[in-house]
């Protein structure tokens, strides 16, 4: 992507696993870089609408790669951005995706 300056990371829930005496435990969550992003922040708080519901966003994050789900815990290394994205497309250009936090 032309002007990415941002590394954007993806929160991945932990995982039930066994033990070696076969007891389940859950593995903390961790950090999953998806690439290189561009993060453009919002003062005006703008507004969107997605199924009748209203959200105000901070951020725009435009990112090469795959669309990433509503509800999901991303956050930008270099600005310090961290935040449940609100809503999130996929450009049919250049194969971006934008999402909202």
């Amino acid at each position: 992507m032309i002007l990415s300056p941002h590394t954007l990371e993806l929160f991945e829930e932990g995982k039930l696993v066994e033990d070696e005496f076969g007891r389940e435990v859950e593995q903390e969550g961790k950090w999953v870089v998806i690439g290189e992003c561009r993060c453009v922040d919002n003062n005006t708080q703008k507004h969107i609408s997605v199924n009748g519901k209203d959200y105000t966003y901070s951020y725009n994050i435009i990112h090469e790669g795959n669309k990433i789900e509503a509800g999901s815990l991303i956050r930008v290394q270099e600005r310090e951005v961290k935040g449940e994205v609100v809503a999130s497309s996929k450009n049919n250009y250049f194969d971006y995706s934008q999402v909202w936090i």
